[in-house]
């Protein structure tokens, strides 16, 4: 019987007798409790007994209750024996800890202490080596075509210490050795080199003196292959590799802590001359160390626990994008369902095209005969609108010259009448021209110089009347910093602004407000973009309108139709026009208290016109002005103009409030300059107040009155209550700078460039 059949059967016999809990020769000791320390057999199962056993008997004696058995474990029954858990304990290389650490969670307790010479050492590395004759190998290098022997590919330093300084020197051991195999233990592979079987080999540092402490080999016949890269101190035996920490003892999962304790303490207590210390060759055990540089060496070779480092496995992908995955998968089947489905509707689509193709070359015939039936009507209503308006015309002169003779007074209010209805007819006939003009698009915008405030006056001078017969406050709000001279179509702009006031005057009850607003949203160089908006207070537009309100032919309201009259062109007509000039146009609006129309528009800078600034003389800078006014809109235009002349501003909401205040500053050391006071308020009137002033406080202050509506007989009043000057609404910066230069006697004089 050979000794591997020896071997094979005596661990068998071992791990039989464990698993009756029997260990050989301790029948009688069936009442202990029995511990198995798996040992890995480097020199065989033989002198792994030989070498452990007693250390199981010094820890069975030092711990009571426990019988330990020590069970030899070949290279290639590690992993099985840590997987299915047969043991407690497992004494084994680092390779092996390291690897059994990360997939199964052993946990070490103590690390071995070598001896030699009496002195402890807790490193150790591998030994390359050749048989001393062979010249032809004195380097690493020199093993190149060599056949080469290691002890097992577990091995650390049987192998793996070796294996990473051949790679380090760029040497595959795999493809450039001629033969390279494995002994299976450290003593197999010394013999073979030493015998000529292989021409080197690898083995643990220490192998090759304990075989000559043995009487096995001669380590003079030996040449041991250096390393330049490494550099070992102060170690007794020889070495061609890089340090790894010794043996660890590690415990294994369902191990106990307290028998681990009680083991570890025990092993750190064991002196090296003690039997089990003796037949080890060890000097004890010390505190676990730490075993990162093993770690290290099997990344760079990607072995254990690394060896598919850098690589992208299947199981990987499966672990971490399992869910995209399944998003894949489940979009691939619907795209192979949209796919499928798709190929039966293209041949549905095929049989429709050719009717498509029909339906859309009578579409295109369709369309052009409508093209054709929209210029027409638009050269019709052209023409009929232009034939219309010469006797209309004259319908309209005719009126006015009659009208200017005495006549009775009937026949005079028939003529009113005639000469009201064609103007509404003429307004009705231009809108429709208008109209025409843009859908066959042969409206063109001028481009002109012009002065946006002289647009406001005419705008406003359309309806003076109508606003002073409905009692209607008419403001203006132009921003001084705005360029005034500008290039463009003064007539399209002042028709948008006149349909849109018309509007408002329109839908406004009496007393109500109005106000038109200017300001510049974008300034170039060469450019200038204006944002206008007219506010009303009048009776607003529900929501569900006000999608219709820029369609052509479309009210609000059909009854609006009947009380307000109207085509329901002028807001479509206002909305081309808005697009013409580069602009947009919307509105805002609240059931029951007003709207306000948005527009914008673009214009050019009107060339070699430099803005200027009103600027007061220095004796009336800084003026201390009082503003009175019930419209908070007013007050806020009011201050804005006031400010850009450098006065100071004060305002109030009623009389009541300003002869407070009044009464309040005659005590300060500035008292107010100026009083700018509106006719209309709630409560005491301008002039009211003003005869107060003048009458209970004895201000000598000086007065303007504003006033919407022009009455002479209310300027004769207010002269007789000592009211300075008179100021019209709306207010314009410039008409309110010469009002109060006129008031105090002064010269207006314009600054340089603004």
């Amino acid at each position: 019987m050979n000794t591997r059949l020896r071997t094979s059967l005596f661990i068998g016999l071992l791990i039989l007798a464990a698993a009756f809990g029997l260990p050989p020769g301790a029948q009688g000791a069936q009442d202990l409790q029995q511990v198995r320390i798996g040992v890995l057999a480097k020199r065989g199962a033989e002198r792994c007994l030989e070498k452990w056993s007693p250390t199981a008997d010094y820890l069975s004696t030092r711990i009571p209750g426990k019988q330990f058995v020590i069970i030899p474990l070949g290279y290639d029954q590690v992993y099985d024996a840590v997987k299915f858990q047969p043991f407690d304990f497992i004494l084994c290389n680092p390779s092996f800890y390291v690897e059994l650490e990360t997939w199964y969670g052993i946990m070490r307790i103590a690390t071995l202490k070598n001896l030699h010479a009496d002195r402890p050492y807790t490193r150790y590395g591998g030994v390359i080596f050749s048989r001393k004759e062979r010249t032809d190998i004195r380097t690493l290098e020199d093993l190149h075509g060599k056949s080469f022997m290691a002890v097992k590919e577990t091995s650390l330093g049987g192998w793996r210490a070796a294996w990473r300084e051949f790679a380090a020197h760029g040497i595959d051991p795999y493809r450039e050795f001629k033969n390279f195999h494995f002994g299976g233990t450290h003593d197999a592979v010394v013999l073979a080199v030493r015998d000529g079987l292989t021409d080197a080999g690898t083995v643990r540092t220490d192998t090759l003196e304990r075989m000559q402490a043995e009487n096995k080999i001669n380590l003079s016949d030996f040449f041991i292959i250096p390393v330049d890269s490494v550099t070992v101190d102060d170690f007794p035996f020889v070495c061609s590799t890089r340090m790894y920490p010794e043996w660890p003892i590690a415990k294994m999962g369902h191990t106990s802590d307290e028998l681990a304790e009680a083991v570890a303490i025990a092993l750190l207590q064991m002196t090296p001359d003690i039997p089990a210390a003796l037949a080890a060759r060890c000097a004890g055990w010390t505190t676990p160390l730490n075993y990162q540089s093993v770690n290290e060496c099997l990344r760079e070779l990607k072995v254990g626990p690394y060896r598919d480092l850098g690589k992208i496995t299947f199981a990987d992908v499966l672990q971490n994008y399992w869910y995209w995955l399944v998003l894949i998968t489940a979009g691939f089947l619907i795209l192979i369902n949209l796919n499928w489905r798709l190929k039966a509707s293209r041949y549905r689509l095929e049989a429709e095209i050719g009717e498509r193709r029909l339906v859309e070359k009578r579409l295109i015939q369709a369309r052009n005969q409508a093209e054709a039936a929209t210029r027409t009507k638009s050269e019709f209503l052209a023409n009929m609108s232009h034939e219309i308006r010469t006797p209309m015309n004259g319908v309209i002169a005719a009126a006015e010259l009659a009208l200017s003779e005495k006549l009775p007074e009937r026949a005079a209010h028939y003529l009113e009448i005639i000469h009201t209805s064609a103007y509404s007819l003429l307004g009705i006939i231009n809108d429709i021209l208008d109209f025409s003009k843009i859908e066959a698009e042969k409206m063109v915008l001028e481009t002109r110089p012009f002065r946006i405030d002289e647009i406001l006056d005419r705008v406003v001078d359309v309806f003076h009347t109508k606003v002073a017969e409905n009692r209607i406050e008419f403001l203006v709000d132009i921003d001084p910093d705005i360029p005034k001279a500008l290039v463009g179509d003064p007539l399209r702009l002042q028709q948008i602004l006149t349909n849109l006031v018309s509007n408002a005057v329109k839908f406004i009850e009496k007393g109500g407000v109005i106000l038109v607003s200017i300001s510049a949203t974008e300034t170039t160089e060469d450019r200038v973009f204006l944002k206008f908006f007219v506010k009303d207070t009048g009776i607003g537009i529900a929501p569900e309108y006000l999608p219709l309100l820029f369609q052509s032919f479309s009210q609000a309201d059909a009854s609006s139709t009947r009380k307000y009259e109207g085509t329901g062109l002028g807001l479509a007509i206002c909305k081309q026009l808005v697009h013409m000039m580069g602009g947009t146009i919307w509105v805002e609006s609240e059931l029951g208290k007003g709207s306000t129309f948005y527009f914008t528009a673009g214009f050019e800078r009107c060339a070699g016109v430099t803005p200027h600034k009103f600027v007061p003389p220095s004796d009336i800078q800084g003026l201390y002005v009082l503003v009175v006014d019930d419209c908070n809109e007013n007050l806020v235009i009011m201050q804005k103009i006031l400010n850009s002349f450098g006065f100071r501003v004060r305002t109030v909401t009623s009389g009541e409030e300003a002869l407070e205040r009044l009464q309040e500053n005659q005590t300060r050391e500035q008292p107010f300059d100026l009083i700018l006071m509106d006719w209309k308020m709630p409560g005491i009137d301008g002039i009211t107040t003003a005869r107060h002033i003048r009458r209970d406080l004895k201000l000598s202050t000086i007065i303007i009155l504003m006033t919407a509506f022009e009455d002479q007989s209310v300027r004769s009043k207010a002269q007789k209550e000592g009211i300075n000057g008179f100021l019209a609404k709306p207010i314009y910066q410039s008409e309110l700078f010469n009002a109060v230069m006129d008031a105090f006697g002064k010269t207006a004089v314009k600054s340089e460039t603004a």
